[in-house]
């Protein structure tokens, strides 16, 4: 209703300036008043009697001229103060009329022929129309349960099931939301969005608790698909809460690098990975590659369980150096791979000489183990500062590369590979 009464103050405001503009314009010639012609006749009388004293001689030539020249004078000044008092008054009263007459008019002629509800009903048409167009739409329940019946006829729509199951868990309805999420599982359970979506519904029923159906779906998608960012991205969630937080910081850190910098979802990837590296013990957290360094994961096949027989030693010229609690790291990193331990293990410099065996469960990520590669080299370094960060002063010794054994029962008559301790790090 507002706008409606803007224009119309517009509109008189523009009809009003039409009206007195012609008013206000310098006129091109000037009409004397009834005023100025009595002015010119008085003027004209005066000259005849100056004419008869001339001719009677009661004026000379001189006092003649001057008197017509002081009633030329006159008559010029009274004509010109008449028409500029008379035209400016005309004006004013012109404006007054005009600013008066022209509004009172259209109130009174609006008044007479126009309606003033007319633009509420106006406006309630169009309110009742939209209320109209969102009662006919039908709610989300319907359209739901139209999706359900043509899903009947269409049974191998895997794109209408997984639509169908999230549709159901929008609106609540828990149970009908996974079948149909597990129909479209059925169809194609080596999808990644599907299985993983799945597997989410599933954990989502459970508190979020991915232990289960929902863990076992996931390992085999990442299994074939371990650079799939939303593979990935499960993954880790699985390993933080199995309290694998080793691995879990590898797996984001892994996605971190495949994801833009810009993603808005990498603050929250960042937030994740920052609270995983917090619970990993200060020695694991210094193997963790950042992720710089990490490259994109691999697909490996299955293979068997390995292992490497060692036997480490420690030079005579440093004996006299080493404290029996300082700290002994024994690592095997592939020759050719990202640089965190295939394998680790933690002792004392007062068990060397000392042997043992890496195998696949002293993996410092599951996903990484020593059976794996074929190649690796191995080490030994002491550490006075007892930490996994590998520091200057520190005694190390290196062997390789080295082929890992896949026959265990065969450990007793394979020779172990030596590690001197013979160097000191830079």
């Amino acid at each position: 209703m507002m706008i409606f009464w803007f224009c119309v103050f517009g509109l008189t405001l523009l009809a009003l300036a039409f009206a007195l503009l012609p008013l206000w314009r310098k006129p091109r010639a000037l009409a004397f008043t009834s005023t100025s012609t009595l002015n010119v006749t008085l003027v004209k009388q005066q000259l005849v009697e100056l004419e008869s004293d001339l001719v009677n001689g009661f004026l000379d030539s001189a006092q003649y001229a001057e008197a017509r020249r002081d009633l030329e004078r006159e008559l010029l000044t009274d004509t010109k103060t008449v028409f500029a008092t008379d035209l400016r008054a005309g004006r004013w009263m012109a404006t007054l009329v005009t600013l008066l007459v022209v509004p009172l008019l259209a109130m009174g002629f609006y008044q007479q022929v126009g309606d003033t509800s007319l633009v509420a009903r106006l406006i309630d048409a169009q309110n009742t129309e939209a209320d109209n167009t969102l009662k006919e739409a039908p709610s989300m329940a319907i359209l739901v349960q139209r999706l359900a019946e043509r899903l009947q006829k269409e049974p191998n729509n895997v794109d209408g099931w997984l639509i169908l199951g999230r549709s159901y868990l929008v609106i609540g309805d828990a149970v009908n939301g996974l079948a149909a999420l597990e129909r479209a599982y059925a169809l194609v359970p080596k999808n990644v969005l599907v299985a993983l979506t799945y597997a989410e519904a599933l954990a989502q029923t459970n508190d979020g608790n991915l232990s289960g159906r929902p863990a076992k779906i996931i390992e085999t998608i990442f299994e074939s698909h371990p650079n799939d960012p939303n593979a990935l991205w499960m993954r880790g969630m699985l390993a933080f809460q199995q309290g694998q937080y080793a691995e879990a910081v590898h797996l984001w850190v892994s996605l971190r690098s495949l994801s833009p910098n810009n993603d808005k979802d990498m603050v929250i990837l960042d937030e994740l990975i920052h609270k995983a590296r917090a619970k990993i013990s200060p020695d694991m957290a210094a193997l963790m590659p950042s992720a710089e360094v990490v490259s994109p994961l691999a697909p490996t096949p299955p293979v068997s369980p390995s292992f490497l027989k060692l036997r480490i030693t420690l030079a005579d010229v440093f004996k006299d150096q080493v404290d029996p609690e300082d700290s002994l790291f024994i690592f095997a990193r592939a020759l050719e791979g990202p640089p965190i331990p295939v394998a680790a293990y933690r002792a004392r410099a007062a068990d060397l000489p000392i042997e043992l065996e890496l195998n696949d469960s002293m993996a410092v990520l599951p996903s990484m183990r020593l059976s794996q590669f074929s190649r690796v080299m191995v080490s030994a370094r002491i550490s006075k500062t007892r930490e996994a960060m590998p520091k200057p002063g520190d005694l190390q010794g290196e062997a390789g590369p080295v082929t890992p054994l896949q026959a265990p029962e065969t450990a007793g008559s394979t020779a172990p590979v030596v590690i001197l301790i013979n160097q000191v790090r830079p």
